[in-house]
């Protein structure tokens, strides 16, 4: 590095598979949905226990649907997570 010259550094991330995801998100819900997105995942943990607590359980009955979700929103926050990355390693 002599004569100004300046080192470049590159660094690699992943892209994210979609499908495990998906797999995820549906199997586990919102601690899914954190390989995919920690704000979304976070998010749907803060509501998935309000629906719970303040029903007094009967918001376990909508598990199945907010696991479905979960599983959409990791495959749209995977899509976009990859095209940004993709878009920045031109």
């Amino acid at each position: 590095m002599n004569n100004g010259e300046q080192q470049k550094v590159i660094i690699h991330k992943p892209l994210k598979n979609p499908g495990v995801g998906i797999i995820l998100a549906i199997l586990l819900g919102p601690l899914g949905l954190l390989y995919s997105s920690m704000s979304a995942g976070l998010l749907m943990i803060a509501i998935t226990f309000v629906l719970v607590f303040f029903t007094f359980g009967l918001g376990l009955y909508f598990l199945p649907l907010i696991n479905i979700i979960c599983g959409v929103w990791a495959y749209k926050a995977i899509k976009d997570y990859n095209k940004k990355l993709l878009e920045e390693r031109v």
